[in-house]
């Protein structure tokens, strides 16, 4: 099957596909995990995807505007299809992969993976949002967990070394995320993203392979952080 022909399928689904990026993983990728009383299912888009992606984007445009980065050179983002397609594409290729979240089929938010790198680093840049109705569900740190796990030590995965997350300072729902989830901070970047107009600053926080909560598995050791939360907020 041609790249054409097999993007072609993965946009109808019309024929169930298994196959081998380049960067060594198996595609198409879908995870699944559990927080609190939540199903979560990671899967990566569809063309049927296309009106609930917009709806929910439009409904949370505001609410997402300040942590929304773009390439200041390209102003008019691709239709959703091209999107998709271009996605899908990356993912052969082994660059990145984007997830939307649901639960009950209901899109909630979404995460991605990309700026993979092989050989000698061995590294990938995860970004993510959730819908607003849903924050405070810790639905972003379990994604995160679902996805780092795969990344570092899925039989099926890349197995990457280093999985990064880069933050605007400012943005605290997003720190939090990243704490829950064992993250450890190394620094600022300056200038390090184009984000809601200007060139900002990033705190850096990366989690390896060789860390104890990688060992533990990032998902669980959210898991266990929200149980903790929420014994603590019992007891007040």
């Amino acid at each position: 099957m041609s790249i054409l022909q097999s993007i072609r399928v993965w946009l109808t689904g019309s024929e169930a596909r298994t196959q081998m990026s380049r960067g060594g993983f198996e595609c198409p990728v879908s995870l699944t995990g559990r927080i609190h009383n939540l199903n979560l299912v990671l899967r990566e888009y569809q063309a049927a995807d296309e009106q609930q992606w917009l709806r929910v984007r439009s409904d949370n445009a505001h609410w997402l505007r300040p942590w929304d980065s773009c390439d200041p050179d390209y102003a008019a983002a691709p239709q959703f299809p091209e999107w998709v397609q271009a996605n899908h594409e990356d993912e052969l290729n082994g660059n990145s992969v984007v997830w939307g979240i649901f639960i009950d089929d209901e899109l909630v938010g979404e995460i991605s993976i990309g700026a993979m790198q092989y050989g000698p680093i061995r590294q990938g840049i995860v970004g993510y949002w959730v819908a607003q109705g849903w924050a405070g569900h810790d639905i972003a740190p379990a994604a995160l967990g679902l996805v780092s796990d795969w990344a570092l030590s899925a039989p099926t995965g890349p197995h990457l070394h280093r999985v990064e997350v880069d933050i605007v300072p400012f943005n605290s729902r997003s720190l939090r995320v990243v704490q829950k989830a064992g993250f450890s901070e190394e620094g600022l970047r300056r200038g390090f993203m184009y984000v809601n107009g200007q060139w900002r600053d990033h705190l850096c926080f990366a989690l390896l392979a060789t860390d104890p909560v990688a060992h533990e598995g990032v998902l669980n050791h959210v898991q266990f952080e929200t149980l903790q939360a929420d014994g603590r907020e019992s007891v007040r």
